[in-house]
C-alpha cells in the first residue's frame, strides 16, 4: 500500500511540474510574440543621407485612400512601383527561372533630413499590371500603411515618400510631395 501511495505522490509531482513548465513556456512564447509584433508596428527613423534619393519620375504610384480607423490610426492604401525595373529570380518549388518586380517598399514621411518609415503591409494589386500595360507583372505592388494615433502628427507638414529596398539591399527613396 505504501508503494502505491509513493507512486501516486510521485506522479502528482510530475503532473504539477509538467503543468508549471507548460504554463511558463506559454507565457514566454506570448511575450516574445508581443515583442516581435510591437517591433513591426512602430515608426523607424533613418537619416535621409543614409539612402539614395531617386527622381519621382522613375516610379508610378497611387494613393487610393487615407482614412482613420476605429482605433484612431491613420491608414493609407495604394500602390507604388519602380517603372520597368525587374530582378531575376528562381522558384525552387517549380524549378522556374524568371524575372519580376521586387517590391520591398515602405511608405515614409520626410522632414528635416529624416525619414520616418511606416509599418507597411504589401498587398496584391493585379489591376496595376493592366493599368501600366508595359509587359511587366506588377501585381505585388499594393500597400497598406498605418500611422498609430500617437504619431498622427506626422501626417501634417511632412512630405510623403516611398522607400524601396532592392534585393542587393540598396535603398532608394522617392519623395512624392
Amino acid at each position: 500500500m505504501m508503494d502505491k501511495e509513493k507512486r501516486s505522490i510521485s506522479n502528482k509531482k510530475i503532473y504539477m511540474w509538467v503543468f508549471e513548465f507548460t504554463g511558463l513556456a506559454l507565457v514566454a512564447v506570448s511575450l516574445l510574440l508581443f515583442v516581435f509584433i510591437r517591433q513591426d508596428s512602430h515608426i523607424k527613423e533613418k537619416s535621409l543621407s543614409d539612402v539614395t534619393v531617386g527622381e519621382v519620375s522613375q516610379i508610378s504610384y497611387s494613393i487610393d485612400s487615407e482614412n482613420v480607423n476605429e482605433k484612431g490610426d491613420y491608414i493609407i492604401k495604394g500602390w507604388a512601383v519602380q517603372k520597368g525595373i525587374t530582378y531575376d529570380y528562381y522558384k525552387h518549388s517549380i524549378d522556374e527561372y524568371n524575372s519580376g518586380v521586387y517590391n520591398y517598399m515602405n511608405l515614409c514621411y520626410v522632414k528635416d533630413n529624416k525619414l520616418y518609415i511606416l509599418p507597411t503591409k504589401l498587398e496584391t494589386r493585379p489591376d496595376v499590371t493592366e493599368c501600366l500595360n508595359d509587359g511587366i507583372d506588377y501585381r505585388y505592388s499594393g500597400f497598406s500603411a498605418r500611422v498609430c494615433e500617437e504619431d498622427v502628427y506626422l501626417t501634417e507638414g511632412y512630405q510623403k515618400a516611398f522607400l524601396f529596398k532592392n534585393p542587393d539591399a540598396k535603398e532608394i527613396v522617392y519623395i512624392i510631395d
